[in-house]
């Protein structure tokens, strides 16, 4: 594996630990990104996939958990949306 695949494979791992504490916006477009990224031929490396997989759940439990914190039980908001 090249010098340059091992460090973009740390970087999209260090991205996919990041991507969770992005707010819905930021999580849908990282995501949006990864699914881009996963379908670029230069992604052709076995290295990569595994970190890109990470990325894209990470991006989408990110999503999710801002869906579900904007929506808490006892938020008044919630409750009116019922």
């Amino acid at each position: 594996m090249s010098f340059w695949v091992d460090r973009l494979r740390v970087l999209v791992e260090v991205l996919s630990r990041l991507v969770v504490r992005l707010d819905g916006e930021q999580a849908i477009a990282a995501f949006r990104k990864a699914v881009s990224l996963a379908h670029a031929p230069d992604w052709r490396y076995w290295a990569l996939f595994e970190p890109l997989g990470n990325l894209l759940n990470r991006a989408s439990l990110g999503d999710s958990a801002s869906r579900a914190s904007r929506t808490a039980p006892g938020d008044p908001e919630s409750a009116s949306s019922r």
